[in-house]
């Protein structure tokens, strides 16, 4: 079968498919491959196919965290030593794994594949605390060659790396794989996934072969202003290119190193932060348990960091990744997908996030918590709905014309809440 590509819009902020624009809608199913069955892949496919994924971001090769499970076969074929030897791609691996996706395709989800996470890449912070197997670099194109032959009739977009720091080591790694998939599918999209907080070297930013920008506002309490700060940044680049969240905080996933874990209020504060100060292309759900795709009594990596995981048939049933389409399917219905930054009070007690087309016909207004706003825009002029995202109900905001602006008075609702405003 061949999928319909997706490419990158004239204006270079989004994507689209078929000439109709298309909002990446992802979830975060790294272990696929590795940690689980054929038949527990068409169950979790058959839910996230019903609540409106997109994409499934997967990693090509066995993850270094994710939680225990036998191989069903190894992706290497053994050298005389008994080690992979990374030139040798096993055809039994890829055969699974081939199947997975054309499944996925079937049902319209997209495959987002990690080429190189950052335990196979000498210089990386997992390379140096000996959390992988190294790939040399002369196996960097014959194996990224060979993938993207065996994926390229399901229309895949490529995470060349995975959750990588970007030592100088490591560069050539991604600049070869980059090129590497060009040559054989230059239609596919392509990517970097990075640590949160590392930036893109302009040596790989500068690449005609990268397509788009992705990063990862973090799975820490403290780090969640990445979620807003991030998208800035890439919104300001020299390179125009459309904006991901591609990992924000996972849904069941502890605070880092506290206590407490995130969800389904955590999700929505991520995606609309992301979305109203510029990451406009898409959004990445995950969820602790499915990422990992954990099964009850695995062993678990990472507990100390991310804590237990949730089985992953439990993490299928999050209420998070309700909150997650329900949020695409505003961007859908009311068009706030193209709209730029305007103004925010992030740093504030009561911090708020606005965003408007450039001829001020369509605006959004993000508040984490319910509380009054002061905007810069005559609100009055405008038909608008407030939306109270947790309840998923819709109300009418109050506004009152200032010589400043607007000011919104208390919305009468708990938790966040969103505000659209079509001008009249």
């Amino acid at each position: 079968m061949t999928t319909q590509r997706i490419s990158i819009t004239k204006d270079g902020k989004g994507f689209e498919k078929g000439g109709k624009p298309f909002f990446y809608f992802a979830d975060t199913a790294w272990s696929a491959f590795t940690n689980i069955s054929l038949e527990e892949w068409k169950d979790y496919l058959e839910v996230r196919e019903f609540q409106g994924f997109n994409a499934l971001q997967i990693n090509v090769l066995p993850q270094w965290d994710r939680s225990a499970a036998g191989l069903p076969t190894e992706p290497f074929l053994p050298d005389a030593a008994g080690c992979w030897d990374f030139l040798k791609p096993n055809p039994e691996y890829f055969n699974l794994a081939e199947q997975f996706v054309s499944l996925a395709a079937e049902r319209g989800m997209h495959p987002a594949l990690v080429l190189l996470w950052c335990d196979f890449v000498p210089g990386t912070w997992a390379a140096k605390r000996k959390l992988g197997k190294l790939m040399g670099v002369d196996a960097v194109a014959p194996y990224v060659e060979y993938v993207a032959k065996r994926f390229r009739p399901y229309a895949p977009i490529y995470l060349v790396s995975g959750d990588t720091d970007y030592p100088e080591e490591a560069v050539p790694y991604y600049r070869e794989a980059l090129r590497a998939v060009n040559r054989v599918d230059p239609e596919a999209l392509t990517t970097l996934h990075s640590q949160p907080g590392a930036d893109v070297p302009e040596s790989l930013a500068c690449m005609k072969e990268l397509d788009f920008y992705m990063y990862q506002s973090g799975h820490t309490w403290d780090e969640q202003y990445r979620t807003w700060n991030w998208a800035k940044r890439f919104v300001a680049s020299a390179w125009r290119r459309p904006a991901v969240n591609g990992e924000p905080c996972y849904d069941g996933h502890k605070y880092g190193m506290k206590q407490g874990r995130f969800y389904g209020l955590d999700i929505r504060r991520a995606f609309f932060q992301s979305l109203l100060c510029g990451a406009q292309a898409g959004f990445t759900y995950g969820a602790h348990g499915i990422w990992s795709f954990h099964h009850e009594g695995d062993a678990f990596p990472s507990t100390e960091f991310s804590g237990t995981p949730y089985p992953w048939r439990t993490a299928l049933g999050f209420e998070g990744a309700w909150d997650a389409a329900f949020c695409v399917e505003l961007v859908r219905e009311y068009g706030i997908g193209k709209l730029v930054p305007l103004a925010d009070t992030a740093s504030e007690v009561e911090p708020w996030f606005l965003a408007a087309d450039p001829g001020r016909e369509l605006f959004a207004l993000y508040l984490p918590s319910a509380a009054p706003a002061l905007i810069p825009l005559d609100a009055t002029a405008y038909d608008c709905r407030l939306f109270q995202l947790g309840p998923r109900r819709i109300g009418k905001p109050r506004f009152k014309a200032t010589t400043e602006g607007s000011h919104l008075s208390m919305p009468d609702a708990e938790g966040d809440v969103l505000v659209i405003g079509r001008r009249r």
